[in-house]
């Protein structure tokens, strides 16, 4: 990453966009969600939702508000473990750009 965006993302990191319970109502919606129920605290930056949820709703909510989303996993969702339900974080190594 270029030291340029570093400082754009450091600089985004610090200074997160703001989040209405609105703008999360119609995400999820858009996601086929239009009655899942939840709880947002804007002091915190999260959304917990108290129902069975599929891990992919969770991950792009988080990802599309830059938001913690807490969500009680449905049975047989196929989606790998993530770090939303307390897996650490899988790290790949880089490889040389010429291996010998």
């Amino acid at each position: 990453c270029p030291p340029a965006q570093r400082n754009r993302c450091t600089t985004a990191a610090t200074r997160p966009a703001p989040v209405t319970e609105e703008a999360i109502t119609q995400h999820l919606a858009t996601l086929g969600h239009p009655d899942l129920p939840h709880h947002w605290d804007p002091g915190t930056r999260t959304l917990t939702i108290p129902a069975p949820v599929d891990r992919r709703v969770c991950l792009n909510t988080a990802q599309r508000f830059q938001i913690t989303v807490h969500g009680q996993r449905r049975d047989g969702d196929p989606y790998w473990t993530s770090r939303f339900n307390g897996s650490p974080t899988l790290t790949v190594p880089s490889m040389p750009a010429n291996p010998t």
